[in-house]
């Protein structure tokens, strides 16, 4: 038997849903609770979590041939043949998400050469499509602040310095 506290804790939640569904509409709400669900069950209990100053815009970074592009539309075909090349189905699914939610994204190339590529999430999506693992971690993402994830080099790129330099080299305000 649910004892009263409970009970009320319950009505309360129920309540706010109810006021969600009047003011978001149905698809809203379910959207909501969908990817709520998802950040508690989130399969993946692996994760890096950095902290770095982001006060300036991308800079391409050209040593030793390395460069960085903001990810946009016209990339999608670039990076859904890198992702079949060098990583599996479930990765080539989420990026096509990545794309579809509208998260943004830096490419990093060598000699002409996509390599690898890391995307990020700000406060200014809506918090609906935003990467599970902001809830998964309960970040409140300031003005200032980004949650970056899926920082991936080609197999044959690792272990020369390739992810650090590119890591290192990206200087963005969330604006990009």
């Amino acid at each position: 038997m649910v004892n009263f506290e409970k009970r009320e804790s319950m009505n309360k939640n129920f309540q706010k849903l109810i006021a969600l569904y009047k003011q978001l509409g149905f698809r809203k709400v379910l959207e909501k609770l969908l990817r709520f669900m998802i950040s508690k069950i989130y399969l993946k209990q692996d994760g890096l979590l950095l902290v770095k100053n982001l006060d300036e815009r991308i800079k391409l970074f050209n040593e030793n041939k390395l460069q960085l592009q903001s990810v946009t539309s016209h990339h999608s075909c670039v990076i859904r043949q890198f992702n079949e090349k060098n990583r599996d189905m479930n990765n080539i699914l989420a990026s096509d998400c990545y794309f579809k939610n509208n998260y943004k994204g830096f490419l990093a190339f060598f000699h002409d050469e996509m390599i690898g590529h890391w995307w990020w999430v700000d406060n200014k999506i809506d918090p609906v499509m935003t990467h599970p693992n902001v809830h998964r971690f309960e970040l409140s993402l300031k003005e200032d602040e980004i949650y970056g994830f899926d920082n991936f080099v080609a197999p044959q790129y690792r272990g020369q310095g390739n992810a650090v330099r590119a890591t290192s080299s990206i200087s963005a305000s969330t604006d990009t």
